[in-house]
């Protein structure tokens, strides 16, 4: 009847101590009491367990259901379902019951519940009696076959089902879960509770909120999450003072589809559309894919800038009890099939022939999905929506393309000034001044790491070819750790690559996928859709130079720069307390409005700094930088720009971005070309066999362009299509590192 609408089921794997699953039901009613459910009954879930495994039979759960009844229905009973559910282990945690790990919440919802286990396919069915029983109706079901393949299989760990199941790899986990967890800072929702419910007819709506009917439509369903009793905060898992009321929406202890259900979780029940939602976090190469369509485009345009994708090869399906839906990842690297029939049945499938349809039904439509592409049905029209009709009804919610034009700053792709436009990056190039000098090229560049071997085989090459340097196969070099030689600390850390199921792709066959774009600025609010979250600057590579960083001091995104040089003085110790003051500095600045941060080396060549100072290495500045923001809560804030003599390989720029970078400027690397090509050009002068002169606009050029293929190339290894899902991804091993020094710039690098 009626009183169904008011009511939510609750799924649960409960421990097999009977004395500790009655405290665990007892402190659960009382949660539910509290936050003004009714408890109607818990129920035994009726199982046949013979049809299991040893391994499953010997940690499996006890299997309960809990039916709820509250005085709210459709959006609003799932908000108020999530939110307890979310206060389910912190209120479990604060009594002191132990065995929290054994209770696992499949499902709390009054629209949708999660049958699932740790078992065959096949025997789904045949475990769960509810699923044979021919009272048990549904007008849909996600069904999902495939464990976690780098994991020991649990009961907990299949597919989470709460709001998607994922088939697939996301290779930017870590800087997705370090992003969200900066994010949820700002994940606030102001005004009143005057959230827009499509299932609530015009008369209760009138009668709640002393509106008219004809407002219900205009109302934006973005208080969906209001909370007056958690002062309007959805979630806080940066403040240690509210992880006491909700549990974590991401960790690393949970999989990527886990970590993915959830941060879609937030946005579903914060007023987004599923469809939306999934757009938003993972995106297509609009670029290409949605020519000809100006407010797809927007739409993308202005999420980039507040939220990087979770990025892999994954083929998502996804529902919220109304919409059910699936989408592909940017690459289109899983198989995505669907049909529709005559009578009303659509069906979505990684492979065709799945199940057979009534004889006296007929498929009127099949297709796949391509790169980026989705459908989905809404079962409250009943209505089957196709890729681009899905897209812009969400494009239509908001003027994105106004916003745009109003707020965003392009950067310009200018030409490389022809001298340094500063007395400070104007280093004494050999045959102009005393090689011997203090301040010469050569001893410049030891200073910061450079050999002979950087500047004659890797610079001098990508400048030339606007390519890195090919050499043989194999690298018989030692290990840094094991070198007798000193070594920068990018040395120390060892790229990971896409393996097993998770192919790598190809940056030059499938380059239109991939992106080096990136955007600075405070980014603002990803929950409530303003035209103030548009003013951000983007740029389309990370390399900048002084022209570039002239622009951006310019501009009306406030700009810091802080100086990362100490004195020789200092000692062994001066390396830890100047990256102390450095990550203080970097917080104070952010709380004073910075936007942009400069993380400057450059002091390090002034006149009276010569011998007396010397940097912390910039990977470890940029790190622990980024870490002291996301602690503090203001990384989203702020974007970090490191200008620094120590950078001029391609592995040099991925550390940096990796670590948390979004962009560089490598002035040492550019004054280095422009010796080179000075020095060339006066050896061609005196012997013109010696070759061709080369042009110093077009070295400078050929070297962003190498640097810019070669982090294509980087993030191709990884099945990673974006560089703004790379930022802060730290997808390296460090090797040889102590503990001590890896934790300053990053607690979650292996």
């Amino acid at each position: 009847g009626d009183d169904t609408k008011f009511c939510g089921v609750g799924m649960m794997f409960m421990p097999a101590d009977e004395e500790l699953s009655k405290k665990m039901q007892a402190a659960l009613d009382e949660l539910f009491e509290r936050n003004h459910l009714e408890v109607l009954g818990w129920r035994d879930v009726p199982i046949y367990p013979d049809v299991l495994g040893p391994e499953s039979a010997e940690n499996m759960p006890v299997i309960k259901q809990v039916v709820l009844k509250s005085e709210e229905k459709g959006k609003a009973l799932e908000r108020q379902l999530y939110l307890v559910r979310r206060r389910i282990e912190p209120e479990l945690r604060s009594q002191g019951i132990e065995g929290i790990q054994d209770l696992y919440v499949c499902s709390l919802s009054g629209r949708t519940i999660v049958y699932k286990g740790m078992l065959r396919s096949a025997t789904l069915r045949r475990f769960y009696a509810d699923l044979q029983s021919p009272d048990y109706d549904t007008s849909f079901a996600v069904y999902h076959r495939r464990f976690s393949t780098n994991t020991s299989p649990k009961w907990r760990l299949a597919q989470p089902m709460r709001m998607l199941g994922h088939n697939g790899e996301i290779n930017t986990l870590l800087g997705n879960i370090n992003w969200q967890v900066s994010r949820e800072k700002n994940l606030e929702l102001e005004g009143d509770d005057d959230f827009y419910d499509e299932d609530e007819d015009a008369k209760d709506f009138e009668d709640r909120t002393g509106k008219s009917a004809a407002d219900k439509e205009k109302i934006c369903d973005l208080y969906d999450l209001w909370d007056p009793e958690n002062t309007h905060r959805l979630v806080n898992v940066c403040n240690l003072s509210d992880d006491q009321e909700f549990e974590d929406t991401v960790s690393s202890a949970f999989s990527d589809s886990a970590n993915l259900d959830s941060v879609m979780e937030v946005l579903v029940r914060s007023g987004k559309s599923p469809i939306e939602a999934v757009m938003t976090l993972v995106p297509e190469a609009y670029e290409m894919k949605a020519v000809g369509r100006p407010e797809i485009q927007n739409f993308y345009k202005y999420y980039e800038g507040l939220h990087e994708p979770w990025d892999g090869p994954a083929l998502l399906v996804f529902c919220d009890g109304r919409t059910v839906g699936a989408k592909l990842d940017r690459n289109g690297l899983r198989p995505a099939r669907f049909m529709r029939t005559k009578k009303g049945l659509v069906a979505f499938m990684s492979e065709t022939g799945v199940f057979e349809i009534d004889e006296d039904d007929e498929v009127v439509e099949r297709g796949r999905l391509g790169p980026g592409e989705m459908v989905a049905v809404n079962m409250r029209r009943q209505t089957f929506g196709l890729n681009w009709d899905l897209k812009d009804e969400v494009a239509a919610r908001f003027p994105y393309g106004e916003w745009i034009a109003n707020q965003a700053v392009d950067l310009p792709r200018t030409d490389y000034p022809q001298s340094p436009l500063s007395n400070r990056f104007d280093i004494p190039i050999d045959g102009a001044a005393d090689p011997a000098a203090m301040n010469s090229m050569v001893r410049t560049q030891t200073l910061f790491g450079w050999g002979a071997e950087d500047v004659d085989m890797q610079l001098t090459a990508m400048a030339n070819t606007g390519k890195e340097a090919t050499f043989s196969m194999g690298d018989d070099a030692p290990l840094a750790v094991l070198s007798t030689k000193p070594h920068t600390l990018y040395d120390y850390m060892k790229q990971r690559f896409a393996q097993v199921t998770n192919p790598a792709i190809d940056p030059l066959r499938e380059g239109m996928v991939m992106s080096l774009k990136m955007v600075l600025g405070h980014k603002g609010n990803s929950l409530q859709p303003t035209e103030e979250n548009a003013r951000l600057l983007h740029i389309d590579s990370p390399v900048l130079h002084e022209g570039d960083m002239k622009t951006i001091h310019e501009s009306d995104f406030p700009t810091t720069t802080l100086d990362t040089t100490y004195p020789l003085a200092d000692g062994p110790q001066g390396l830890e307390k100047a990256l102390g003051k450095l990550a203080q500095a970097a917080a104070i600045a952010v709380m004073n409005g910075a936007e942009i941060l400069v993380l400057s080396d450059s002091k390090a060549l002034e006149e009276d700094h010569l011998g007396k100072t010397t940097y912390i290495p910039p990977l470890l500045a940029a790190g622990a930088v980024h870490h002291r923001l996301i602690a503090e809560g203001l990384r989203m804030r702020a974007s970090l720009i490191v200008e620094t003599g120590q950078a001029w390989s391609t592995h040099h720029f991925a550390c940096l971005v990796g670590f948390g970078a979004s962009a560089v400027h490598p002035y040492l690397a550019h004054q280095g070309i422009r010796d080179v090509v000075r020095k060339h050009n006066v050896k061609v002068a005196n012997n013109p066999k010696l070759g061709e002169p080369m042009d110093e606009g077009k070295s400078l050029s050929n070297f962003r362009s190498a640097v810019d293929a070669g982090l294509l190339k980087i993030l191709s290894k990884m099945g990673i299509g974006t560089l703004s899902s790379y930022m802060g991804a730290q997808i390296f091993e460090a090797v040889g590192l102590d503990a001590e020094v890896v934790d300053s710039a990053s607690r979650p690098t292996a």
